[in-house]
């Protein structure tokens, strides 16, 4: 059975993670505020949804009063870079340049209609019945490019006639590519988040395996870590475990506010200096690289560097999951803990039909 002070050396060990995690995620963002890849993303997924890789096609969704009212400027075909290249034997789609301005999320009630106008402007739709609007849509359809003109017509097809319903279709059609779009930005994050995780670990010697072995011998510092730990679960009680939320906990002024850049580092800023203010074992102070005598060569400080790059990469690996799963994982162990703690403080009574061997042997005499 795990021991307590095992146990408290694991929510230590994940309240670090969860403050990284928040530490690398603002620093993300804030990196995400110039470069605006979420805004690329999906400009790249409604063209291939569109099938128009030129995007000519989607410079139509992109203008239209609905979706034009989200951005500055107008949307520019001629901006896409590298289209139509080959890349690992597949074709390429191009990509809008880096801070582009156009938007990071259009609605999906936005884009269905702009796609309905595509077929049948708004105005010749006016006061038509029903199913006129929806022979007009049909016919225009026949004008637009193959992919997106079949699902304008398998969404006409579902809905027998009701104009609400192919509106919905079309959402919904949206939607199932917008997730595909959310998992392309999901990948390029973590590989971002792996970087940056990396980063600071390295930069602030935060080496995951060395801290846990010095928490383990150091009561004092685990517990005060443990402590904090707990208080910041309180904190957060049943509201959603977001990197807000878990800011807030934590005493950062201002988190629960959509911070611009600046208010990102602030908060990146904050977390890491809770994690100082803490004593956790981190730092270059006193690392055993620093005693090195490296004039006789980097034979003695290379096995040193090789088990710190271990638990460097250790940090940068959990940073990945986000501070939200490390929360989940804390309350997990402290749940667990609080059955595990009691035991040890109180070893297992024996009950009334059990005798302990030396009476049983006294009688017995």
């Amino acid at each position: 059975m795990l021991g307590s002070t095992a146990l408290e050396v694991a929510i230590s060990v994940v309240f670090l993670f969860i403050v990284m995690s928040i530490v690398a995620s603002a620093v993300q963002e804030f990196i995400e505020s110039f470069l605006q890849h979420r805004a690329i993303h999906l400009e790249r997924g409604i063209r291939e949804l569109l099938g128009d890789e030129s995007g000519h096609e989607a410079a139509k969704i992109y203008n239209h009063p609905l979706v034009a009212a989200l951005f500055r400027g107008e949307y520019v075909p001629g901006q896409i870079r590298g289209a139509g290249k080959q890349q690992r034997g597949r074709q390429r789609w191009g990509l809008m340049p880096l801070r582009t301005h156009l938007p990071n999320y259009i609605p999906r009630r936005n884009f269905a209609v702009a796609v309905l106008d595509l077929s049948l402007p708004a105005e010749r739709r006016a006061g038509l019945p029903a199913d006129q609007v929806m022979k007009g849509v049909r016919a225009g359809a026949a004008q637009l490019p193959p992919r997106l003109r079949s699902a304008v017509l398998a969404a006409v097809d579902q809905a027998q006639g009701d104009c609400e319903q192919t509106r919905r279709n079309l959402e919904d059609w949206y939607d199932s590519a917008m997730d595909r779009v959310a998992g392309w930005y999901k990948k390029r994050t973590q590989r971002i988040l792996f970087a940056i995780g990396l980063a600071l670990a390295i930069a602030l010697n935060i080496d995951t395996i060395t801290i846990a072995k010095h928490l383990y011998v150091d009561e004092s510092v685990r517990s005060a870590i443990v402590a904090e730990a707990e208080a910041t679960a309180q904190r957060v009680g049943g509201s959603e475990a977001t990197d807000s939320a878990l800011l807030a906990a934590l005493g950062c002024a201002g988190a629960g506010e959509a911070a611009p850049a600046g208010g990102a580092k602030r908060q990146a800023s904050c977390a890491q200096q809770r994690l100082e203010d803490l004593n956790f074992p981190m730092g270059w102070e006193e690392h055993p690289l620093r005693d090195i005598d490296y004039s006789a060569g980097w034979g003695l400080a290379f096995p040193i560097l090789l088990n710190s790059l271990f638990g460097w990469l250790l940090t940068a690996v959990a940073v990945t999951f986000g501070a939200p799963f490390w929360f989940d994982t804390l309350n997990k162990i402290m749940v667990i803990r609080s059955t595990v703690k009691p035991r040890e403080k109180s070893p297992e009574e024996f009950s009334e039909d059990r005798q302990r061997p030396s009476l049983a042997g006294d009688r017995r005499d």
